[in-house]
């Protein structure tokens, strides 16, 4: 490198903010491990080295991560808050019933996932089986159960969904499974603007809910409480 160039470089990085806040580095490690698997298709060889070429001591990626899956849970845990700040502070969320809040919820996580759908793709296909199955989606699912599960309550409290005894506590399970379906769609999904994960959204949340509201079923079971009941006081 030429003297000149390499004054100018000094010079511009003595001018910068030093960067020594827990998110700054946090998110300069995130970015910098999204570029390396990205470029090279394959997690960094260890964190002494990934540490080494970004600059930083060893000891300051573990104040922060405890492994390169814990980065990938980081980056899912974002695109979740991403999604769920959106629509919640959306006018339009309140009035919303829980079937148009579930679709929107799907929707809006695909969408904010398509700046990063490589990498979003990398971490889903190198946790597909085994003990490391869906172990970056983890710190997401437990978002995930704390944002819909007073969402199904007030649901199930308005009658929007039925309130079945033992399956009721279930509801919020299968909303993550379909959840985790419409992720690996997507994954494969070479539909022109990913029109069949729109589809696949629409058709699977919907069916899902379904099977949560009321039905001929249910409406059978009440009735046929009822008559044994009125059977039994004759």
């Amino acid at each position: 490198m030429e003297p000149a160039m390499r004054f100018i470089i000094m010079s511009f990085e003595a001018s910068m903010p030093p960067e020594s806040s827990e998110p700054a580095l946090r998110d300069r490690i995130l970015r910098a491990y999204m570029d390396y698997v990205l470029n090279e298709n394959r997690q960094p060889p260890s964190v002494y080295i990934f540490s080494k070429n970004l600059g930083i001591a060893e000891t300051e990626f573990y104040q922060i991560y405890s492994s390169f899956d814990a980065v990938e849970a980081d980056f899912w845990l974002r695109q979740f808050e991403t999604a769920r700040k959106k629509i919640t502070t959306d006018p339009a969320w309140e009035p919303f019933k829980f079937r148009e809040r579930a679709l929107l919820f799907a929707f809006t996580l695909i969408e904010s996932l398509l700046s990063d759908r490589s990498f979003a793709l990398f971490s889903l296909r190198s946790h597909q089986s085994g003990e490391v199955r869906n172990a970056p989606l983890r710190r997401m699912h437990q978002a995930f159960d704390g944002f819909f599960e007073p969402l199904v309550s007030e649901a199930i409290e308005h009658g929007e969904l039925a309130n079945r005894r033992f399956l009721r506590d279930h509801y919020v399970d299968a909303l993550w499974n379909q959840t985790l379906f419409v992720l690996r769609f997507w994954g494969k999904d070479s539909s022109e603007g990913f029109e069949s994960t729109d589809e696949a959204i629409e058709k699977g949340f919907n069916l899902t809910i379904d099977l949560m509201s009321r039905s001929a079923i249910d409406a059978a079971v009440d009735y046929g409480k009822f008559l044994a009941r009125n059977r039994s006081d004759r």
